[in-house]
């Protein structure tokens, strides 16, 4: 079947501070109270744009959680064109005791039929799949107490040959794995996974495994890689994490919100590892039971990483609010903050500032639209406000938008996914998420326009969650899957009984998605100064976003016409900068701020105080 796109430019609801305060208690092992939904219906169509997709229904499942933060790396496009995608399938609720890996493939004309068994003989969950060897594929998941590998020499044939795998002995029980091959006969396997339990210190860490021979013999076994120690941190948050391969390199992406979202880099088959921090959580060694926040923007627990060809990673994730306030798993969380955050390894990383994350205008936030804040829910009436009908659900990931996934193609062109809270899309008593696209097709530095991939009749009584994309793409589609039910929410944290859910792939033709969006900077730069007044025992900052280098000076000058402050900033590149101005003992009054862009000056009214 086929569906049409959504086009929207680049509208986004401004929170009011009320609006940002609203908050509501959930607890960290994500138990949640029964809703009741309506099954009437509240439907806005928006703004279509004659833009069709291919859509296949690959697989089904009555089990709806097919992650806790985020999906694994579950679905692989081959050169030739084959694709195999796999997911968590189960049918009999509510233990699922025939929970295990759904696998279909692709042969490069059509998708095989909907599976209706597992591949396993035993009860597994969240796998992630790889290719193996010079034509085999191997999937890795877990068991309630341990790891299940499930391999095979032949792609879409044969037997499956399993080994189980136990973490050290401290901590044996191993849960959520990620799995990776590289090497031009994909012999390097590569592993990583949680334990269940405490270890050395730490209330879970995350472990890595490797394999030089195709995953006959593991040569690193249960290794905490340098840097993600306890001497770095109390905990890593179940299924937080992903990988990505593009040569020999390999990397590895973990955060959530509470603790560092952090890039781990290795060029040498994981023999050593570069370590870099992304965003620098405000409360290091975050427990439950000890730690005590004030309120702090922070990643969401949904993560998303891609390398480029040239092994440059490229990482989205998303934004939320929390607090912390009494001793306990239960925290607050503040449901209608929003945005995806985009960041790569040209770029400066993010300090530990409560409000380094804030994506709204502070003089402490370190995001800038269109630059590392390029995703949001859209306001589709334009009204300046979030029109739902209900609280928006929470999935692991706690953002209004969040569930990123992100493709760099061969023509570096970014592609960015996500799931947010849509108006205008309802069952009466809850608001549907869809999935978003928005591209870049500069390797990060200018962005287009967002579309709905859920915009039809098809998908009124449509979820749509946990988007991913494969590894590749050809050089005119793109491959998309995603999740989609009739319920927001889930069953399995008691959003609503349980009901059928689809695994689909879409097919988008990248000329349809892919542009450049220059209304908001139609002189090639824009520019924001804040605060506005200015005590004067503060700074005075600015953000300038510039599609091309610029000379950038600031100067200020009182009522007489007389300049009291100077500040050349220099040449400053392509993309988002924070300026800032030491404007302590400078009297009070009024007075004009004049930056110069290049040759062009805008000028401000300024007051002190």
């Amino acid at each position: 079947m086929s569906v049409l796109l959504t086009l929207n430019s680049q509208n986004r609801v401004l929170l009011k501070n009320d609006a940002r305060n609203k908050c509501s208690k959930i607890d960290y092992a994500r138990q949640k109270a029964e809703l009741n939904p309506d099954q009437t219906i509240g439907y806005n169509p928006g703004l279509k744009s004659p833009i069709a997709l291919t859509e296949d229904n690959v697989g089904e499942t009555r089990f709806d959680k097919q992650g806790n933060y985020i999906v694994a790396n579950r679905f692989w496009r081959y050169d030739d064109g084959r694709m195999n995608f796999v997911w968590t399938m189960g049918y009999n609720e509510t233990t699922f005791p025939d929970r295990g890996t759904g696998y279909n493939k692709f042969d490069g004309t059509s998708w095989d039929p909907i599976p209706a068994f597992r591949i396993e003989n035993t009860k597994t969950g969240w796998p992630s799949y790889a290719p193996l060897g010079l034509d085999g594929e191997i999937i890795a998941t877990h068991l309630p107490d341990r790891l299940r590998i499930s391999s095979r020499a032949t792609y879409g044939t044969g037997d499956w040959t399993t080994q189980d795998l136990l973490g050290p002995t401290e901590a044996p029980k191993l849960t959520w794995p990620r799995v990776i091959t590289s090497g031009a006969d994909h012999q390097n396997v590569h592993m990583i996974c949680n334990t269940y339990d405490a270890y050395q210190g730490m209330e879970q860490a995350m472990l890595y495994w490797r394999s030089t021979d195709g995953g006959a013999t593991w040569d690193i076994q249960n290794q905490l890689i340098p840097g993600v120690g306890p001497e770095y941190y109390y905990n890593f948050t179940t299924d937080g994490y992903a990988m990505a391969v593009e040569g020999n390199t390999i990397a590895i992406l973990a955060g959530s919100a509470w603790h560092d979202l952090i890039l781990l880099k290795s060029t040498d088959n994981g023999d050593s590892w570069n370590k870099t921090v992304i965003w620098e959580h405000p409360y290091p060694f975050f427990d439950f039971e000890v730690t005590l926040t004030d309120t702090f923007y922070c990643v969401d627990g949904g993560i998303a990483l891609a390398l480029d060809k040239n092994g440059m990673a490229h990482v989205s994730f998303g934004i939320s609010r929390a607090l912390h306030e009494t001793v306990g798993t239960t925290f607050s969380h503040f449901y209608l903050v929003d945005g995806i955050g985009y960041w790569n390894e040209t770029r400066p990383t993010f300090s530990n500032n409560k409000k380094a994350l804030c994506p709204y205008t502070d003089p402490e936030s370190e995001m800038v639209l269109d630059y590392n804040l390029i995703g949001f829910s859209p306001d589709l009436n334009n009204n300046g406000e979030y029109d739902f009908v209900g609280q928006p659900t929470v999935y692991g990931s706690m953002g209004l938008s969040g569930m990123p996934a992100i493709h760099v193609d061969q023509n570096n062109t970014v592609f960015i996914a996500y799931s947010t809270t849509t108006e205008g899309f309802n069952n009466g008593a809850l608001d549907y998420k869809h999935v978003w696209v928005r591209t870049s097709p500069d390797l990060g530095t200018s962005w287009g326009e967002i579309y709905d991939m859920m915009d039809n009749i098809v998908h009124i009584f449509d979820e749509g969650i946990m988007p991913q994309f494969p590894n590749t793409s050809d050089n005119e589609n793109l491959y998309m899957a995603l999740n989609l039910d009739s319920e927001p929410g889930t069953a399995i944290d008691g959003d609503h009984s349980y009901v059928d859910n689809f695994q689909n792939i879409i097919k988008i033709v990248k000329d349809d998605v892919v542009g450049v969006n220059q209304q908001p900077n139609k002189n090639n730069f824009s520019f924001e100064l804040f605060p506005n007044p200015v005590p004067a025992t503060a700074l005075l900052n600015a953000k300038v976003l510039l599609n091309e280098p610029k000379q950038i000076g600031l100067k200020l000058i009182d009522i007489t016409g007389k300049t009291v402050y100077t500040k050349d900033f220099g040449t400053l590149s392509i993309g988002g900068h924070k300026l800032t101005a030491d404007l302590k003992g400078t009297a009070s009054g009024t007075y004009l701020c004049s930056i110069q862009i290049g040759t062009e000056i805008i000028t401000k009214r300024l007051a002190i105080f």
